[in-house]
């Protein structure tokens, strides 16, 4: 009982701290970038939309279009690269769960082998851990859905802290 104590206790404090921390580094660089050109994408494609009567007089469409196009790609290269890192965490937090319910079936297995534990005491505990890691993938799975989140506050702070182009008038003047 205490080796399948230990590990369920094992399992429940390592792993909620270890699979999120791995999965914010996996994921902190991609969002940032995937933000970044994400922002410069939105500004480039407004520009031409307010610019449109500009660029069809002076015969700019095609190169215009063919900028679309590059930074489109560019932002769809930033979103796939983002997918996988999401994905690796993904993956790795599900390993994480498989590995820690085969070591409480492999350990409950060795107690009913050798008398220190039923069968059935053996299946509720397994059941148990099992059914303990769905919070544990929830919070896994935060840095994945968060950091876009978390560039975008980035990326507001910054243009708050920016010192603004126009000097406030007050009083006229």
């Amino acid at each position: 009982r205490c080796s399948s104590m230990a590990l369920s206790t094992e399992e429940v404090v390592f792993t909620p701290v270890l699979l999120p921390l791995i999965s914010s580094k996996l994921m902190r660089s991609g969002g940032v970038g995937y933000r970044a050109e994400f922002s410069s994408f939105n500004a480039y494609f407004l520009d031409s939309i307010k610019g449109v009567k500009d660029i069809v007089l002076n015969n700019a469409e095609s190169a215009r279009l063919a900028e679309v196009d590059r930074r489109s790609d560019v932002l769809l290269d930033y979103t796939k690269k983002l997918k996988r890192k999401i994905s690796t965490a993904a993956g790795l937090t599900e390993i994480f769960v498989s590995v820690f319910v085969i070591l409480t079936l492999t350990v409950g297995v060795i107690l009913v082998s050798t008398d220190r534990l039923s069968v059935g005491m053996m299946i509720v505990g397994v059941v148990a851990v099992f059914g303990s890691f769905g919070p544990v993938i929830a919070i896994s799975a935060l840095p994945g859905n968060l950091t876009q989140t978390f560039a975008s506050g980035d990326r507001v702070l910054k243009l708050l802290a920016e010192k603004p182009a126009v000097e406030p008038v007050e009083n006229g003047e």
